[in-house]
Parts: structure tokens; sequence; C-alpha cells
């Protein structure tokens, strides 16, 4: 579906209102138009719970600036509506009480922007981009060994905010955050279809790995938010072990090309 919202050759629009995370960023991020409600959350946490950034959302990431992109998808940090406008991950924001009368009216607008464009706020300063300078000089380091050094070298006003965004990637599965790291910066070379192939690799994997049993554990049966990460530190990842996360399948996810997609009657 995913996929599918991608190639369409339609305006499509997502309006939303609350906390926007995993399956919901893939159905939201590729429609034309996205419209932000005043409970907008956005954040993809998998790392947090032994996953990675799934369903094509590392092709949205691969592509933010000043590596936002490498900072959301490794930390899984919240941002709201002012945050998402600023990145682009939003199109729109106005209050979710109007959702009902543009959706009465979609299906007589033409173009639509008319009719998003006049009911659009300004959402406010973000304050995430008040951390951009640091976030692209940390978030570009090569591994996730080199960018918690860089958070840690930080000094003056940042050094606070930095030493928070080095202790919540310390909480993150280390093999997570190898995979997120590669997986993300591979998608920005590519096209969604490429992307969402190896999303199916990389989630079959994940599914047969320890990781992901204990970080849903950990986090949301149990919720004693104390994991027991295998390996257990950055140190530990085996480089070869990470590869063999990314090597072909078997039975590859199979999707039809743009083309193919798109002539579909």
């Amino acid at each position: 579906m995913n996929w599918a919202l991608e190639c369409f050759s339609k305006p499509s629009v997502s309006l939303i209102d609350g906390a926007l995370m995993g399956s919901g960023v893939g159905l939201t991020a590729f429609n034309t138009h996205r419209v932000a409600g005043e409970k907008y959350l956005f954040a993809m946490p998998e790392t947090a719970i032994g996953l990675f950034p799934d369903v094509g959302a590392a092709h949205v990431l691969a592509r933010l600036p000043h590596e936002m992109g490498l900072y959301l998808g490794l930390t899984g940090r919240t941002i709201g509506r002012a945050d998402a406008f600023a990145l682009g991950l939003v199109t729109h924001c106005f209050s979710a009480a109007l959702f009902d009368n543009v959706i009465e009216q979609l299906s007589e607008a033409w173009p639509i922007d008319h009719l998003l464009d006049e009911r659009h706020v300004d959402p406010g300063e973000s304050e995430l981009m008040r951390h951009a300078l640091t976030i692209s000089n940390c978030f570009s380091a090569a591994t996730p060994t080199a960018i918690m050094e860089r958070l840690a070298a930080v000094t003056g006003s940042e050094a606070e905010w930095a030493a928070g965004v080095r202790k919540d990637l310390r909480q993150r599965a280390p093999l997570s955050l190898e995979v997120s790291i590669r997986h993300i910066r591979q998608a920005r070379t590519e096209d969604l279809r490429e992307t969402l192939v190896r999303d199916y690799r990389l989630a079959c994997r994940f599914l047969e790995d320890k990781d992901f049993a204990e970080g849903v554990r950990a986090l949301l049966i149990d919720k004693d938010k104390s994991p027991n990460w295998r390996p257990a530190t950055l140190a530990e990842v085996d480089p070869a072990g990470v590869d063999a996360y990314f090597a072909p399948l078997d039975e590859e996810l199979q999707l039809p090309t743009r083309e193919e997609l798109q002539a579909m009657p």
C-alpha cells in the first residue's frame, strides 16, 4: 500500500491528529498532501524495541535536512507539528475541527491546494531547528560510536541537550543502531521500492533474532524498561553480523515497478 500511494497518479491527502508512529508514518508519508492537527506527533521509535525504522520510513528520513533523519531514526525521539512542518514531513497545519469539512469538499476541489492552503496556519517556531548545527555535526559521523563521541564533545549551551541525546542512544539496541544508520544512508540513493524490499529483508532477520522480542517484552509487555540487548554494547556488534542482516533472502519481497503499477486499471 505504501508503494501504491507513492505511485498513485492523483493527489492524496493525509489528515493527521494524534501520535504518528510506525505503520502510521508509512500510510501517510507518501501522500502528496499531509495535514497536521493540533495533537500531531511524529516518531519512529523502533530502535527502542530492538527493531529499525521500517515501512519505507528510511526513504523519508534519508531526505531530511541537517542529518535530522538519522537523528530521528536512531534516537526515536518525538516531534510536534512545528518541527514536522519545518522539516517538510507535513505540508499544512490547521485545526482538526476542520477535517470533516475538508473531506466533504475534497471531491469538488481541483486543484486541492487552495482548499488546504486557505486553512493553513503557522504552527510556530521549530524547537528542533535550534539544534540543527549540533545535529548536523554529530550525526554526520560515520558510525553510531562516532556519533556518541561527537555528542560527548559538545560544549557550551548545547552540551546539556547533547548529553540527553547521548543518554537516549545508550538505551537503544546497539544492533538496531548499526543496522538503522546503514539502512537510512543507503536509502539516500534509492527509490522507495528498493527501500521497501530491504525493509522486508531486515524485518525477517529481526524476527529471527532476539532483540526485537526482548524489546517488546521490556517496553510493552513487562514494562520494566530494562531490555537485555544482545549484543549489549556497540563495541560488541559484529560487522559481519550486520552484513548478514542485509544479505538477500531466498525469497525477496516482490513489488511491481512504478510503470507497472501506474498502468494498472
